[in-house]
């Protein structure tokens, strides 16, 4: 816990915390947590309830159909 009186946290809808020095204005650091699914692919076609997507791609995975190919040097 900072207590210098010039330097504010604020929390965001899009899970970061934004690190201000009050006295001028700047944010000073973006602090985002890792997501457990960040970009594991997903299929909709792949026995998946509606319910179980959304907390899939809200934990970081990318939806992806079946008829999608990855290029060759996708990594």
């Amino acid at each position: 816990m900072i207590q210098d009186g010039q330097t504010l946290f604020s929390g965001s809808q899009d899970e970061t915390i934004s690190c201000w020095d009050f006295a001028i204005g700047e944010c000073r650091q973006t602090l985002r947590s890792d997501r457990a699914d960040e970009g594991n692919m997903v299929n909709p076609g792949a026995g998946l309830t509606e319910a179980e997507m959304s907390i899939l791609k809200a934990l970081g995975a990318v939806e992806v159909n079946s008829s999608c190919s990855m290029p060759t040097n996708f990594r």
